[in-house]
């Protein structure tokens, strides 16, 4: 055996431990005194402890030995050993309150700070290997809810007097040396530069970097280490990663609760979400050809969410079965009327869930910029693959971090349906239910949504069908490092009903709308339909589109506008989509700030654009003509538009048109829907040369989409103006018909603003146009041309079309005259 110390503690090894457990009665017993081949393994991960399966040919069990330094860093981080003594305490007092997920100890030796207990044997594994595996663990919520549950609530003052309180407390002080371990490698390292600090680098440093740099993030990391410090809530695990949780499909075993004690119950709920919050990001680093990982990411989300959700009905559940019991914390003397003690719950839930997504993103922050890493990432073999996973990782925590109180429930934080919550939920939906017939077996679902914004679902049964959209709260085409507000679900559910209202033939039907989920379900619109840019790439035409979008534009933007409305009127209209103030700001930054500039998020066909993505950078008469379109775009609330009327947003068949997806819309120039349609259409006709082949060069087809360009702003130009003819001695207070009392002056009074409005839509469409080819978020137009050459070179032309446009739009008086500057860009 190796030589004792002082204080009697030796490490021991393969060898010692075979000696020590002859001479120890219960593992002897625990063997059935079979003591001939035992097999002997070291299983520990190296970070802390040394951890051995001892199994012989009649039992089997751990023993698991602290020493006294960090394992994995060595002597130079003295760590005492006496945190064997808390953790035993933890396992039989977690134990007695919940068997069946802690593993039953058969010896504790406190001078040389071991364990054994029971051996958690094959197919168990550590929940954190399963999650990088992709296996599913269908009683997981259930098990961890029902552990942290009671462990939680029998170690609280909900529980507890306070006399036997404080004794349980202070038998844990001792343990102080692990909780200021805690506190440095969470809630100080990770703020600092610090000796053991580690991260993927170089790709990570400005991360790292504004971590250091976030005064907000570091005032909020303070507030939640004092909670740490000093909150002694219940009997905490201290340390409740997904490494410190063993599984099977039916079986949930929490170990190693060697930094417990009594702190914030928030710290143990933290970290297990947190931990599968890591899990859910690593999956894109795990992702292959064969297996993308979305239905697992699925399956983790509803994990997060379950677990909290089912945590919660038990806690309360526990608490109302106790509330007249000896818990000291709201006496029933004092909290003696239902609706108050329905208050206290609402209010001690709510803070607890908000210190629970404070401590998980705490420990989220640490696992990616300072010590000990976790496999969830380390296993990524690529470093930009890591990298990208863990900044969206890193950008989700600081979120949750620094919003945390602005969260009520789980699902605001994380919840997205998928094919199977979503039957669940058309079923507790009456309105759903009726729209499908009440017929809800046999549903087709499928999800079809372009990956940009939103999840879309088409929903099919027997009896009837829907579309249903979801907004989730980021940029679903970068991922959580572009938070972007669920909230734009609101305003597009009324820009469709207000748009519905006066152009019914061409917006789809909404047939219900979910606030909290951010969901709307609206009329399925049917094959033959399918997106207006998917046939302009086929080469269809449509002989009703100029047609039907001039009636569309004509009507949505004048009854919405000063021309029908009275002020008062208006700005109350105006001021209900004001809130959409952060989709506006998404657009002001990838229209009319980001292609000018150097930016995270911009892309083109390089090297081919490169200097053309310079040349634009430098085009000082284009900034200062972009500068002026984003004033008007911020300032000019005009009518309520759509504010992203591409030909993605359009469905057709050859007599049909439906627009659809309105989530930016607010009360903004007319001129940005009326251009965006526009450029969106030449940007259909510079892609058609890449498009063409042997047998069809696309050229008759080039043509219709010039006439249909053409078409679209006279027909709106007609429409508009009769309408206006029609209306102008109504209620619109834009031209009073007392001061425009003249045939000759509302006829000059109309060209003028016509004129207006026609460079307007030239500029907005222009600008659209750049930022779709040296921005964020390309079409594909242009994207389906397989040949970059051919591509590069359709771009160009479209690029010196947009730029040419946007600088020049005053010195055009027709559409005509704009077709023939594209006819001779275009041109061989």
């Amino acid at each position: 055996m190796a030589a004792a110390g002082a204080d009697g503690f030796r490490a021991l090894d393969e060898v010692s431990l075979v000696e020590y457990i002859k001479a120890t009665p219960s593992l002897r017993a625990q063997l059935g005194e079979q003591l001939e081949g035992l097999a002997i393994k070291e299983v520990g991960d190296g970070n802390l402890n040394f951890v051995y399966i001892v199994a012989g040919p009649a039992g089997s069990f751990v023993i698991k030995q602290a020493i006294p330094y960090v394992r994995c860093i060595g002597t130079s981080w003295p760590l005492t050993k006496e945190r064997a003594y808390f953790e035993s305490l933890a396992l039989k007092e977690h134990g007695r309150l919940c068997p069946n997920h802690v593993p039953q100890v058969y010896h504790f030796d406190q001078p040389l700070s071991l364990i054994a207990m029971r051996y958690l044997e094959p197919p168990h594994i550590i929940l954190r290997k399963g999650l990088i595996a992709g296996i599913e663990y269908p009683l997981l919520a259930q098990h961890m809810s029902d552990y942290l549950m009671r462990t939680l609530f029998f170690t609280s003052l909900l529980y507890h007097s306070t006399f036997e309180h404080r004794h349980a407390v202070a038998e844990f002080c001792g343990n102080a040396e692990l909780c200021r371990h805690t506190e440095q490698v969470v809630f100080s390292d990770p703020y600092k530069v610090a000796q053991y600090n580690r991260w993927t680098s170089p790709h990570l440093d400005h991360d790292v970097e504004a971590v250091r740099d976030d005064d907000i993030l570091k005032i909020e990391v303070a507030e939640l280490k004092s909670m740490f410090s000093e909150r002694a809530q219940a009997l905490i695990h201290g340390d409740l990663h997904t490494g410190s949780v063993m599984v099977t499909s039916d079986s949930t075993q929490v170990i190693d609760p060697e930094f417990a004690f009594y702190g914030p119950m928030g710290f143990d709920i933290g970290a297990f979400l947190g931990n599968l919050i890591l899990a859910f990001f690593s999956q894109d680093g795990h992702a292959d050809k064969d297996n993308d990982r979305m239905v697992y990411k699925r399956w983790i989300l509803r994990m997060i969410e379950e677990t909290w959700n089912l945590f919660h009905h038990k806690f309360v559940s526990l608490w109302n079965e106790n509330f007249d019991g000896h818990g000291e914390a709201y006496l029933v003397g004092i909290y003696n009327k239902p609706e108050l003690q329905l208050l206290v719950q609402k209010k001690y839930m709510t803070d607890l869930f908000h210190d629970a997504l404070g401590f998980g993103a705490a420990k989220m922050i640490r696992r990616i910029v300072g010590v000990a890493h976790v496999e969830d990432f380390e296993s990524i073999s690529d470093e930009t693959k890591r990298a990208l996973c863990e900044r969206h990782a890193l950008d989700c925590a600081k979120t949750l971090l620094k919003e945390r109180r602005k969260f009520e429930t789980i699902t605001d934080a994380f919840r997205a349906l998928d094919e199977a919550s979503l039957v669940e939920y058309i079923k507790a939906t009456p309105a759903l239910r009726a729209q499908l017939g009440e017929q809800l077996e046999g549903l087709a679902i499928k999800e079809v949504g372009d990956g940009n914004l939103n999840f879309v679902y088409i929903v099919a049964g027997p009896a009837g069908s829907l579309v249903i959209k979801q907004a989730i709260p980021y940029v679903r085409c970068i991922g959580t490092s572009w938070p972007l507000t669920k909230e734009r679900a609101y305003f597009e559910s009324l820009a469709l009903k207000e748009h519905g209202s006066l152009c019914p033939n061409h917006v789809p039907q909404v047939y219900h709308f979910d606030r909290p989920m951010s969901l709307i379900a609206m009329r399925y619109l049917e094959p033959p339909h399918i997106i207006l840019r998917k046939g302009l790439i086929a080469g269809i035409e449509y002989p009703l589109l100029a047609q039907h979008m001039s009636d569309y534009l004509a009507r949505t933007l004048f009854f919405t506008s000063l021309l029908y409305h009275a002020t008062l009127e208006h700005r109350h209209a105006v001021a209900e989509f004001c809130g959409n103030a952060e989709l506006c700001r998404l657009t002001e930054q990838v229209v009319f700030s980001d292609p000018y500039m150097v930016s995270q998020y911009n892309r083109w066909t390089s090297p081919h654009l490169d200097h053309d993505v310079e040349a634009v950078r430098h085009d000082d008469i284009l900034k200062i003509e972009v500068a002026e379109l984003k004033s008007m775009f911020c300032e000019r609330a005009q009518a309520l538009i759509h504010g992203d009327l591409h030909t993605g947003s359009v469905m057709v068949t050859i007599d049909s048109t439906q627009v659809i997806d309105p989530e930016f819309a607010f009360y903004g120039p007319m001129g940005f829907d009326i251009g965006a349609f526009l450029g969106n259409l030449i940007l259909a006709f510079f892609s058609q040369d890449g498009h063409a082949d042997k047998d069809n060069d696309r050229t008759v087809y080039k043509q219709w989409i010039l006439r249909t360009i053409e078409e679209t702003w006279n027909l709106f130009h007609h429409n508009f103006v009769s309408l206006w003819n029609e209306n102008f001695d109504g209620h619109g207070e834009a031209y009073l018909v007392d001061i425009y009392n003249k045939t000759e002056l509302q006829l000059l009074v109309q060209k003028k603003y016509m004129t207006d409005l026609f460079h307007d839509a030239l500029g907005f469409g222009a600008a659209k146009m750049i930022r779709r080819i040296v921005g964020v978020a390309h079409v594909e137009d242009f994207e389906s041309i397989s040949d970059e050459t051919k591509r590069a070179l359709c771009e160009r032309r479209a690029l010196d079309c947009a730029k040419t446009i946007l600088k020049e739009r005053r010195k055009f008086e027709t559409i005509s005259q704009v077709i023939s500057v594209i006819q001779e860009i275009s041109a061989p």
